[in-house]
C-alpha cells in the first residue's frame, strides 16, 4: 500500500475498512480497523523457539503507551 498514492481510497481498501484509514488487519474474513485492537492480542504474544526481547518490560511500556495513552 502506497498512502503517498492515496491507496487507501480505493474500493479494495474501503472494502476493509470503510473510514479510509490505516492500519488494517484482515484474517479469515474478518478486519479489523481499530489500532487498539490490532495491538493488543500482540502484547501477550510470544513467538515459538525466540528468545525474549532483551527488555521485555520497555516493550511492553511502549505498547500501553500507543494504546492507552499511559506508559505505566
Amino acid at each position: 500500500m502506497d498512502i503517498a498514492k492515496g491507496d487507501q481510497h480505493s474500493a479494495e481498501f474501503r472494502a476493509l475498512n470503510p473510514n479510509g484509514k490505516v492500519p488494517v488487519a484482515a484474517e479469515n474474513g474478518i478486519a479489523i480497523f481499530d489500532g487498539s485492537a490490532i495491538l493488543l492480542p500482540l502484547r501477550s504474544c510470544t513467538l515459538p523457539r525466540r528468545p525474549a526481547p532483551p527488555r521485555p518490560h520497555t516493550v511492553m511500556a511502549l505498547l500501553d503507551l500507543d494504546v492507552k495513552g499511559e506508559a505505566f
